[in-house]
């Protein structure tokens, strides 16, 4: 089950996201996804907080659920992905080379 909720105030976006997720019992198996880790972990430190003790709370951000959806198809084709520190490594190797 999921919910979209959209709205440029940050405090409701919050509320919303909140509420959505302590209708299920503390220890429900919850994905959280928010537009950073950061984020993430932020709302499930105001619901552990509200609710007390609670497990079952996973964080992660849109980008990384991205990588992780597509682990498998990359793998199945040889591939790796890059970070920007890894091209950035590279870029620096094929300049000194040069």
């Amino acid at each position: 089950m999921f919910q979209v909720f959209s709205s440029a105030m940050a405090a409701e976006r919050l509320e919303v996201a909140t509420r959505f997720v302590e209708r299920f019992p503390a220890a429900t198996e919850v994905l959280i996804v928010g537009a950073t880790r950061e984020a993430a972990d932020d709302l499930a430190r105001r619901i552990t907080k509200a609710r007390g003790a609670t497990f079952g709370l996973h964080r992660t951000s849109l980008t990384q659920l991205a990588w992780r959806c597509a682990a498998a198809e990359l793998a199945m084709r040889g591939v790796a992905p890059a970070t920007g520190l890894g091209t950035e490594a590279l870029a620096a190797r094929v300049t000194a080379s040069a």
